[in-house]
């Protein structure tokens, strides 16, 4: 099992991140359950942040698809590793734009937003923890609001 994390600047016009978003989640949906990586892409103002994880063949094939992207620039990587576990076990992918109010409210886009810019200069495993707390907490999220 291997992990890779990046985040990466955006070139997709404003008006139209969500849709991009959403058609990405589409198509990566299919392609990622076909090769087993599972993953999360999270957009937060003008960057994307990804992480994918699977078999490191399949990965490096993905990862080489996704650097080329015209949707986005500038990418650095965060993780490049093997990794015991899943972060996301049952998203082939999800995605989430987080300046989305209709997705997520003040409150926790706030706690987001402060979790998402202090995490940039660490290491994998407090990475990893952020990312599955931010994971949670949009989970949860959906969770209460679907069954309203």
């Amino acid at each position: 099992m291997h992990i890779i994390a990046y985040f990466s600047q955006i070139q997709v016009p404003a008006r139209d991140v969500t849709c991009e978003l959403e058609e990405i989640a589409k198509v990566s949906q299919k392609n990622n359950r076909e090769n087993n990586i599972t993953g999360a892409l999270l957009c937060e103002g003008s960057h994307f942040l990804q992480l994918i994880e699977g078999k490191k063949a399949k990965l490096e094939q993905l990862f080489e698809k996704i650097k080329i992207d015209s949707r986005h620039t500038d990418i650095t990587v965060l993780i490049n590793e093997p990794t015991n576990k899943r972060t996301c076990p049952d998203w082939s992918m999800e995605a989430f734009h987080l300046a989305n109010p209709d997705l997520v409210n003040k409150k926790t886009l706030k706690n987001l937003h402060r979790i998402y810019s202090h995490n940039f200069t660490t290491n994998a495993k407090t990475f990893l923890t952020f990312f599955r707390d931010m994971l949670d907490q949009l989970d949860t999220f959906k969770i209460l609001h679907e069954s309203v």
